[in-house]
């Protein structure tokens, strides 16, 4: 004979009750604002420095100096960290393959039309003139 056993075990709830807990955290905070607040109206020290010294060692009063307020321009600067973007952009091309010999304006520069910006290397290109005046009278000996 087999007895089946049952989860019948009651359910425990170790938790007090929700009206329980909220009464408690009421409490805590009643007795927490209490404690600031009487802690912040008396205080031991004195409200002044010179309150607690004779009347004849109280420093006197310090000398002040005034003067008329007049309007004046003032300066503005302002550091700042960033990139900067140009306004104006343009690509710069060549019509003949070559080497640089000189930039003559640097990068952010303004520049006019018609303003050379840079020089190429003529070496080359004289070399390929000689080199084509030589084939062309070599072809007229012929």
């Amino acid at each position: 004979m087999f007895v089946a056993l049952l989860n019948i075990t009651p359910k425990l709830n170790l938790l007090p009750p929700r009206r329980t807990v909220r009464r408690l955290i009421a409490y805590c905070l009643l007795l927490a604002t209490t404690a600031l607040w009487s802690t912040g109206c008396q205080s031991g020290y004195p409200v002044s420095a010179n309150q607690n010294r004779p009347n004849d060692q109280r420093s006197q009063p310090k000398q002040v100096r005034t003067t008329r307020v007049t309007e004046m321009p003032m300066g503005q600067t302002v550091s700042v960290n960033g990139t900067l973007a140009v306004y104006d952009q343009a690509t710069v091309s060549v019509k003949v393959p070559g080497r640089l010999r000189s930039i003559t304006v640097d990068l952010g520069s303004p520049v006019r039309r018609g303003q050379m910006l840079a020089q190429l290397e003529l070496q080359d290109y004289l070399l390929r003139i000689e080199q084509s005046s030589a084939a062309l009278a070599q072809v007229r000996t012929r």
